[in-house]
């Protein structure tokens, strides 16, 4: 053993040089791999990585332990990229976004369906890095200077970005964000997205979607063109997660009974089920929004600048509940946690929830769910967001589901889950609420055992289902009426169908000419016609 390190020292010493420029070259190798899936599309595709060639040997002239530990975890976060764009295609500002915004149970759960044999190659490959580099770290000023020069640009960027949100950081929060994306963009890479992931954890929060409680909007928008009595007294919408309407049995899934309850009630006629619907995001912080609120894939801004669906309910006379067992607060949930924010009642895992005990599962809701039905007030708008079949797929079943699918897979028992979270739902609201409209459906697809954000996951996470329990039949036949004319029901017009059942009128030529467009907003934050998604590389 003695002999097999003092002929390795001898080697390492003889061809150090040799062997750093090949470790460095790997990474330029990798890095310009992940700088062409940027999602980006520049012409910068060359400075990145050359900057990363050039790290290594900056980091193994601070001497072997810093060089170790720096080029290791070089090393690590290039691996942790290139995994990232092999499940999504690309990786863009909002998947970025997403991996920083997840909670802790959402890390922890999408970590235990990974690949462990991944996994442990992977931290083998760095700790092996590590103990090589470690040998061949050795402090040089000469070196620490001829390197740095090159690498002061994106250090220099980097702390314009930082300097401008420290200056000001409320009224340029948006700014920042924005030189963020454009540093990212002059170095796409690991450099362009750790620089972004940082500058987004340090400062996102201080944007006013952050400000709790939210400023009451006074715009409304102009497709309202009046208000009168609400047409139903209590309206419930349930916003399922990550459901791919291709496993629902009541919409023709043969392989598992998924929706035994579903089946049911649709045989006696207790609720539509709304054929041929597709989301208008693949993305939870881009979907939700679209439907409690204006926000569209070519209107961003509304989210901020006019009424949301809560407030409108309110306005007409509506006490409003936002019940939730996903979080809010995070900065990719942040969307759709502001628009929550603005009901007279809101509970999330992460928000009012001392006395609650709401948590990630949502059979945790349900006694929250009982206690709300019985409030006295006339009218009310409940809003429930649930977990759903989001990955990782194991934890979001029960022993119930295993017991009654035992041959399925994960992601059917998830949505036999499902079901019967809406049946429950459905039972507590005809016993407490008697008369009531309910609407479920999804913020979008899946993908199953890959996900949903992918480039190029094609419309399996586009396709959702939409079941309308409502007794009169009125808005199972007003859905239609809202259908785009390519035979789609967009979740883009979710609100309108909301805004109805509110009491609002709607300029006729505002739906007419939604009809007409299909737009989703992808996961590259590009907008696409929905028949033109990127379905292949």
């Amino acid at each position: 053993m003695n002999n097999f390190v003092i002929n390795l020292n001898i080697f390492l010493k003889k061809d150090y040089f040799l062997y750093k420029v090949g470790y460095c070259f790997l990474l330029f190798i990798l890095n310009f791999y992940l700088s062409t899936h940027s999602g980006l599309h520049l012409h910068h595709q060359i400075r990145s990585p050359f900057e990363t060639f050039l790290l290594p040997f900056f980091f193994f002239s601070l001497g072997s332990i810093p060089s170790a530990v720096l080029n290791s975890v070089l090393l690590a976060l290039i691996i942790f990229d290139v995994f990232v764009v092999y499940k999504c295609g690309f990786i863009t500002d909002q998947t970025i976004q997403a991996i920083i915004g997840t909670n802790r149970h959402e890390f922890i759960s999408m970590l235990c369906g990974s690949n462990y044999i991944a996994i442990f190659f992977s931290l083998l490959l760095v700790i092996i890095s590590g103990f090589f580099t470690y040998k061949l770290g050795k402090f040089n000023r000469k070196a620490i200077f001829a390197t740095g020069l090159f690498l002061l640009i994106p250090a220099m960027d980097t702390a314009h970005v930082v300097m401008m949100g420290k200056n000001n950081p409320k009224a340029k929060a948006a700014i920042v964000k924005d030189i963020s994306s454009c540093v990212r963009r002059k170095m796409p890479g690991i450099i362009g997205d750790v620089e972004y992931a940082i500058v987004q954890f340090m400062f996102l929060h201080k944007d006013a979607l952050f400000q709790s409680p939210p400023l009451f909007h006074e715009k409304q928008d102009l497709s309202i063109k009046g208000k009168h009595k609400g047409k139903s007294y209590n309206i419930i919408f349930v916003m399922g997660e990550s459901s791919f309407v291709g496993r629902y049995g009541v919409y023709g899934y043969k392989a598992q009974n998924t929706t035994p309850y579903m089946n049911v009630m649709a045989f006696y006629k207790k609720i539509c089920t709304i054929p041929r619907v597709h989301s208008a995001a693949n993305l939870t912080d881009f979907s939700v929004p679209m439907t409690f609120s204006f926000f569209a894939p070519r209107k961003q801004e509304l989210l901020q600048s006019e009424k949301n669906i809560i407030e409108l309910a309110h306005d007409n006379g509506y006490k409003t509940f936002w019940i939730a067992s996903q979080d809010g607060s995070s900065s990719y949930a942040r969307t759709y946690g502001y628009i929550s924010e603005f009901s007279d009642y809101v509970t999330r895992q992460d928000f009012n929830n001392q006395q609650n005990g709401v948590n990630w599962r949502d059979e945790s809701l349900f006694p929250v769910i009982k206690e709300k039905f019985l409030d006295k007030n006339p009218y009310k708008f409940y809003v429930i967001h649930i977990m759903g079949s989001h990955e990782n797929y194991k934890d979001k079943r029960t022993a119930e589901d295993i017991s009654a699918l035992p041959n399925a897979d994960e992601y059917d028992q998830s949505i036999h889950r499902t079901d019967r979270i809406l049946h429950q739902i459905i039972e507590m609201a005809d016993h407490e609420l008697g008369d009531y409209t309910l609407v479920y459906t999804s913020d979008h697809g899946e993908v199953v055992g890959m996900g949903h954000g992918l480039q190029y996951g094609g419309y399996d996470q586009y396709n959702i289902p939409m079941i309308v329990r409502d007794p009169t039949g009125e808005y199972c036949r007003y859905v239609e009426k809202l259908r785009n004319v390519d035979g789609y029901y967009s979740s883009l017009m979710n609100k309108y169908l909301i805004l109805d059942m509110l009491g609002y009128d709607i300029d006729p030529k505002v739906i007419e000419e939604a009809r007409h467009t299909d737009p989703i907003l992808h996961s590259d934050a590009k907008v696409y016609d929905y028949k033109n998604i990127p379905v292949s590389n």
